[in-house]
């Protein structure tokens, strides 16, 4: 449940954003794409150390509390 409000949260910047770059006239598609990417590596941080630690490893309840 948690992964929709972080992906509803980095919509709401993302959109933000560009309205905010349109309205100064600043709003470029590679700036786009650029935050696309910062979201995708955010999640990846996020989601790959938890996947990969095995949930009996003593380097799980770290790494759990630290994504929270």
């Amino acid at each position: 449940m948690f992964w929709i409000a972080f992906v509803v949260c980095q919509a709401v910047v993302i959109v933000s954003g560009i309205r905010q770059e349109q309205r100064a006239g600043l709003w470029s598609w590679s700036k786009f794409i650029f935050a696309l990417a910062f979201g995708a590596l955010e999640v990846i941080i996020l989601l790959i150390p938890i996947s990969l630690i095995d949930i009996k490893s003593p380097r799980f309840p770290p790494a759990l509390g630290a994504r929270s």
